[in-house]
């Protein structure tokens, strides 16, 4: 018991001084009243500062606006320059468009009075004579040879795989086999 009276104590003791401390001040005694405190009159107001940075804000506005106004006339003028060139390039395009319509037309122009009488003559001719032109022959086969010679000779005058496709189709003359129609792909197989 003797023993645990003493540890009461001494814990008690520790409490104290914990609360206490022995490095800590008193709070009445660190401080001193009176006269270390400001007046009114020595504290700043709030308004003075607003007033002084309104000041310095119309300031350094006033000492950027030159250049504010110098970087806005380059804007403009980097605009203007802009649209000049958008414009030389619009001009440029078109320039391009007619151009193209000039080399087609010229194109087509040589095609019909070149190339267009060609492909009528081969047309109107026929490997057996004027017996296929007259469709009276249009249903009789002719021999593969036959065929393969229209073929050749046309292909001789430049005239393309669908064009030759196209003639067999129109003087009626049927494929090997007899069943479907002339494509392009078959004139191309035939002629390698």
């Amino acid at each position: 018991m003797n023993d645990f009276l003493k540890n009461l104590r001494s814990s008690q003791k520790d409490q104290k001084q914990r609360q206490s401390g022995p490095g800590r001040k008193n709070i009445n005694t660190s401080f001193q009243t009176g006269t270390e405190r400001r007046k009114l009159s020595d504290r700043r107001s709030t308004r003075q500062t607003q007033t002084q940075n309104q000041y310095k804000a119309a300031d350094n506005i006033s000492d950027t606006l030159p250049f504010i106004t110098e970087n806005m006339s380059q804007i403009a003028a980097c605009a203007e320059r802009f649209t000049e060139s958008h414009e030389k390039l619009v001009q440029a395009e078109i320039e391009k468009n007619k151009a193209v319509e000039i080399f087609l037309q010229s194109l087509n122009t040589v095609l019909t009075e070149k190339f267009l009488p060609l492909f009528e003559e081969e047309k109107s001719a026929s490997p057996r004579g004027t017996a296929l032109s007259d469709g009276n022959e249009s249903n009789t086969r002719q021999s593969k040879e036959e065929v393969v010679a229209t073929i050749k000779n046309m292909r001789k005058k430049r005239a393309t795989f669908a064009e030759i496709a196209l003639f067999l189709k129109e003087q009626g003359i049927p494929t090997f086999s007899g069943r479907g129609e002339w494509h392009a792909q078959t004139i191309h197989r035939l002629c390698k």
